[in-house]
């Protein structure tokens, strides 16, 4: 039987083939830019996207669709620099070059070609091009609107929310990073000890303490299976059992190692699936439950940022009064981060708010009243990354937890 998918997929490479063999031996005079399309796909972030294509210009071959034809009318040539271009693909954004009805850059935002009449977003793409020989057929694409997104949008929070089932409440009370103080967790370390414990036993050779732990472990493993009914399909109790069996009759290794791969393989499942989202609910406070010196921590980190702004664009102005005065603020409003953040950090090891951080905070306060403004925005770059990374370790957690507790359902 022909596989018709095989056929289509060898005669796209060959006619992407001639296309490529095409444009080098005839490049059209008005569009031979060092690379024109790595330039639009920087502009309008379309790398890998059905519209990443020579016919984003060429209807076949080296033949200008109406796009291309406008770029040539706004002076894009031969020789043209990326400045240039950028210029040219600005000028005509709001140009409905191929008269659908949708100016260029409405085609070009949901991924359809603004120079081919026929593809458009009210329309399903007639011929969408190969980017590359190897790529499989795209899957068909559609506008999205405000509305599907909305729609989308709430199922997501509604599945986020129910994410995690109810019974799991009951064994998670005041958890915190760093500190296992729930039953369900306290359960895990007896677990995992007894199992790590039987597996260090049998690599000595010593069964019979093997056989202690494994007994530990299996009733632990069984009594945690049953704390979530709806987990209840990430345990084995046959595979454990059946590694119980192994052990008893003395079976080689290699059996017995094939045995706990397969219970591992269960632990595995589940923690992958389940233990960021656990992490988010349960051991993360909930950033609306803080306050900096009574404001919300929201109102709060506005604050900062807009003293931490006045800071960049006062000095880059040169004015050293306002700068200073916006330093002074920031400085204040950092200080009472500190505070807040010892809330919940309550180890030496304050990360983020840490003496090292308000060493670099006092030295670019002794550089701005000594008007040394290029190493004051210097500083301010050390600092930005400190935002960044209290933002990545925080962020995710908040965000998760904030779909699966917060959203109320619709």
């Amino acid at each position: 039987m022909v596989d018709k998918h095989a056929c289509q997929r060898k005669y796209a490479s060959l006619g992407l083939l001639l296309i490529t063999i095409a444009a080098f031996v005839v490049m059209p005079t008005a569009l031979a830019v060092s690379d024109f399309k790595g330039i639009f796909n920087q502009k309008y972030d379309t790398k890998g996207t059905r519209i990443d294509s020579c016919s984003i210009c060429h209807a076949s071959g080296s033949k200008l669709n109406d796009y291309g034809k406008a770029l040539v009318d706004a002076g894009i040539k031969k020789g043209s620099n990326e400045t240039k271009v950028m210029q040219g693909l600005t000028s005509i954004e709001q140009v409905d070059s191929d008269g659908d009805g949708f100016s260029n850059i409405v085609e070009i935002n949901a991924r359809f070609f603004p120079g081919n009449v026929s593809d458009h977003p009210a329309a399903i793409p007639t011929a969408p091009p190969t980017t590359t020989p190897t790529a499989t057929p795209p899957f068909k694409e559609i506008a999205i609107n405000d509305q599907l997104i909305k729609i989308f949008e709430d199922v997501y929070n509604y599945f986020m929310k129910l994410s995690l089932p109810k019974s799991l409440d009951n064994y998670y009370q005041n958890s915190k990073p760093g500190t296992p103080s729930s039953e369900y967790v306290g359960d895990m370390f007896i677990m995992a000890g007894a199992f790590d414990g039987m597996i260090a036993n049998i690599q000595e050779g010593d069964m019979a303490n093997a056989n202690k732990s494994y007994t530990a472990f299996a009733k632990e493993y069984k009594n945690i299976s049953r704390k979530v009914q709806s987990w209840k399909g990430y345990f084995s109790i046959f595979a454990v059992k059946k590694l119980g069996t192994d052990m008893n009759m003395n079976a080689n290794n290699s059996v017995i190692s094939k045995d706990i791969a397969k219970i591992e393989a269960t632990c595995e499942k589940c923690m992958g699936e389940r233990r960021a989202q656990v992490w988010a609910k349960y051991y993360w406070s909930d950033f609306d439950t803080v306050n900096i010196s009574g404001i919300p921590w929201q109102d709060a980190m506005i604050m900062l940022a807009v003293n931490f702004g006045g800071i960049e664009a006062n000095a880059a102005e040169g004015n050293q009064a306002a700068t200073n005065n916006s330093f002074n603020k920031f400085k204040a409003s950092y200080a009472q981060v500190k505070t807040a953040c010892y809330n919940c950090h309550d180890t030496p090891r304050a990360y983020y708010v840490s003496d090292d951080v308000f060493a670099r905070i006092d030295l670019m306060g002794t550089n701005i009243i000594a008007n040394n403004m290029t190493n004051v925005q210097a500083i301010q770059r050390e600092l930005d990354i400190q935002c960044y990374r209290c933002h990545v370790l925080h962020m995710p957690a908040q965000d998760m937890k904030s779909k699966m507790i917060r959203n109320k359902e619709k």
